[in-house]
């Protein structure tokens, strides 16, 4: 890779370098580097349209020129990055958070575009997760609505609520619930909570926090035992030292539904307790009731259908590999 992108004074002789050479590899990186100008990790003398021609001149193509939509351009091409892109990319956002680098090696294997991790807004953990969060009974929870909505889960006779409108905040939640470690990962931006039994093989437990990256505007969250990037969909590792291991958590049932209904079905249910330790505005709809006002979604996803709107709500059912 090119560390001289990275030099201000060198960065601009670099760039005409790299586009006399007709390498289109470094499409992936130009365009990292116009969403590094936007978000102030570059400041020189090249800006994000130096970047963006150089595109156009390696390419032959003229795609749109916003970083959102040369994402989800370069999502439907065959273009591969150029050899140390990984750590490259890891060294570029180390500017925001030097845990990035963590992740982001060369000699992780992967099984995703590196080119499509995208930084979310926030640091490692700056979405910081509930490690066995306090719980209260079910007559102590004044604090929940009738009509609140919660993520509901009963294993070996232990049964547990966690509030969407606490987990808005944290879209993680470590817990034991009836002997098991479970981690309740939720992405806010897609609407999808999924429940991992994090007990791995040779007696390894693994627990996750929010790396503070986006798959297709889906969340990665990672392993605090190996720094390994996850799919928060699927329970499989995509990025570092487990992708070669063939490891898949298994997946347990969540209900999704009102605190009114949970409650009646298992009156003796514990329920998270709003007193998190954190400062939060724990009110429903106060953390992303912007976002499910709007109809795109937040960060760029290639593949689209015109079937349904961005943000409609699905039911997804999947037995064995289909």
């Amino acid at each position: 890779m090119n560390d001289l992108l990275l030099r201000v004074s060198a960065a601009p002789q670099a760039l005409d370098q790299i586009v006399a050479s007709g390498d289109e590899r470094f499409t992936a990186v130009f365009i990292e580097l116009i969403r590094a100008y936007q978000i102030g990790l570059l400041p020189g003398s090249l800006t994000s349209e130096d970047y963006y021609q150089a595109i156009v001149e390696l390419t032959g193509e003229s795609p749109a020129p916003n970083w959102f939509e040369l994402i989800e351009w370069y999502g439907q091409t065959d273009l591969d990055p150029p050899p140390g892109f990984t750590g490259w990319k890891g060294q570029l956002l180390s500017r925001i958070d030097p845990r990035f680098t963590l992740f982001l090696k060369d000699d992780h294997p992967s099984n995703i575009r590196v080119e499509e991790i995208q930084w979310g807004g926030v640091a490692v953990d700056g979405i910081p997760a509930l490690d066995q969060p306090a719980m209260i009974t079910a007559d102590e929870a004044g604090y929940l609505e009738p009509e609140n909505i919660v993520f509901g889960i009963e294993l070996n006779g232990d049964t547990r609520a966690y509030p969407k409108r606490i987990l808005d905040w944290h879209e993680m939640a470590n817990d034991r619930i009836g002997g098991v470690p479970v981690s309740l990962a939720y992405c806010t931006l897609c609407g999808a909570a999924v429940a991992f039994d994090g007990r791995g093989p040779e007696g390894v437990d693994y627990d996750f926090g929010s790396a503070g990256f986006l798959f297709r505007s889906n969340k990665l969250m990672y392993d605090r035992q190996t720094k390994t990037l996850w799919n928060q969909l699927t329970g499989e590792p995509v990025l570092g030292e487990l992708v070669d291991s063939d490891i898949q958590l298994d997946i347990l049932p969540v209900v999704l539904t009102t605190w009114e209904e949970w409650r009646a079905a298992h009156p003796d249910t514990l329920v998270a307790d709003i007193e998190t330790g954190f400062d939060r505005d724990y009110r429903p709809g106060a953390a992303y009731g912007d976002y499910f006002a709007y109809e795109d979604t937040m960060f760029p996803v290639w593949q689209r259908s015109d079937l349904l709107q961005a943000q409609d709500q699905i039911y997804a059912v999947r037995i064995k590999d289909v």
